[in-house]
């Protein structure tokens, strides 16, 4: 998976009214959670979704969202967690 990545601080995160977990890291609009998901890190994964507040329907700049990657990248083990 290539991205071209710009990490943002979770200061920039609350700046632009976003929580310090559920917030853009990418110029595609991607979260970390749906980062995660693409790569099926399960740890990340339960460390994210065990924050408040979390939108599993949020979607990046092509209307992806985190179900998405993971059924991308054939990750069943993370599309079982997210349900």
């Amino acid at each position: 998976m290539l991205l071209d990545l710009h990490i943002f601080s979770a200061a920039e995160a609350e700046k632009k009214g976003e929580s310090a977990v559920d917030f853009t890291f990418t110029p595609e609009g991607m979260t970390p959670l749906m980062f995660a998901c693409a790569q099926g890190n399960m740890n990340i994964i339960n460390l994210i979704l065990s924050a408040p507040g979390i939108d599993l329907h949020r979607t990046d700049n092509q209307g992806f969202n985190c179900l998405y990657y993971a059924t991308y990248y054939g990750h069943v083990e993370v599309l079982r967690r997210l349900k």
